[in-house]
């Protein structure tokens, strides 16, 4: 299950029944929100456009480039 807010401000919290695969895609968009990837990027990994390891390298390189 899962918790979300209704579409007008103001209205209360309602709950959702989802199936497995739409929770663990809503898992990973949050994990991956949570690393601090943007929409395009967590858009292209949950469209399976690129992998997890693919945008975790990229994003490695650049933390690698700022150190230097």
């Amino acid at each position: 299950m899962v918790r979300y807010r209704g579409a007008a401000p103001g209205r209360p919290y309602q709950c959702r029944l989802y199936g497995t695969e739409s929770v663990a895609r809503l898992q990973l968009v949050r994990t991956l929100r949570e690393l601090g990837l943007g929409h395009a990027e967590v858009r292209r990994v949950v469209r399976r456009e690129t992998t997890v390891a693919a945008v975790a390298a990229v994003h490695v390189r650049a933390l690698d480039a700022q150190m230097l």
